[in-house]
């Protein structure tokens, strides 16, 4: 980007050109995550694993799965998900869930 380019991006944002930064605070947020005890996110864990099992067929793989921390549950996602992890077969996700789910 051009020194003329990046004084008309700082003047679009209405903000001080030279001191702040274009993009908001990223950093710690506290947000409530739930209180659950290692038994239950073992069993939230095993039964979104399971939905994600009975849910699959031969002919829509690949997928990518990605595990959410935050509420303890494994979700099929897009495969741009930066968090995707991509499954091609049905073996394959029988071999991550031996891996990878309690």
């Amino acid at each position: 980007m051009s020194y003329e380019q990046a004084m008309k991006h700082s003047r679009n944002h209405r903000k001080n050109r030279f001191y702040q930064q274009c993009s908001g605070y990223f950093g710690k947020i506290d947000l409530p995550y739930p209180a659950y005890s290692e038994e239950k996110a073992k069993d939230i864990r095993a039964k979104s694993f399971q939905k994600i099992l009975n849910t699959t067929t031969s002919h829509n793989y690949p997928i990518f799965i990605a595990y959410d921390e935050r509420y303890e549950t494994f979700d099929i996602v897009p495969y741009n998900h930066i968090a995707g992890y991509r499954i091609g077969s049905y073996e394959e996700l029988i071999e991550y869930k031996n891996n990878y789910v309690d």
